[in-house]
């Protein structure tokens, strides 16, 4: 199940924040620098905010850091980037 969501989200370079709360780890060994995490709301937009916040608290240890925020819309955002190398450059 993580294997075929980490190939989707490669392809894609997107995350919903359901499957990174679910599967913490889904962005191990992810191989490009950027990625975005996306929540589709259909209503209380306000109620995901600490959810975002506490997904970039868990990824910024592994070297994950916001570039932008986009939240309180339809479908709110928040775009990272791997502060280290990818892991296929190492």
């Amino acid at each position: 199940m993580v294997l075929l969501l980490s190939n989707s989200i490669a392809q894609t370079r997107t995350v919903r924040l359901r499957d990174l709360e679910n599967a913490p780890n889904v962005l191990d060994g992810y191989p490009h620098k950027y990625v975005v995490i996306t929540h589709k709301a259909r209503w209380r937009r306000a109620r995901k905010i600490p959810q975002f916040c506490s997904a970039v608290e868990h990824l910024e240890p592994k070297g994950w850091e916001p570039v932008s925020w986009n939240l309180g819309t339809r479908r709110s955002t928040v775009i990272l980037r791997r502060r280290a190398p990818s892991p296929d450059t190492e």
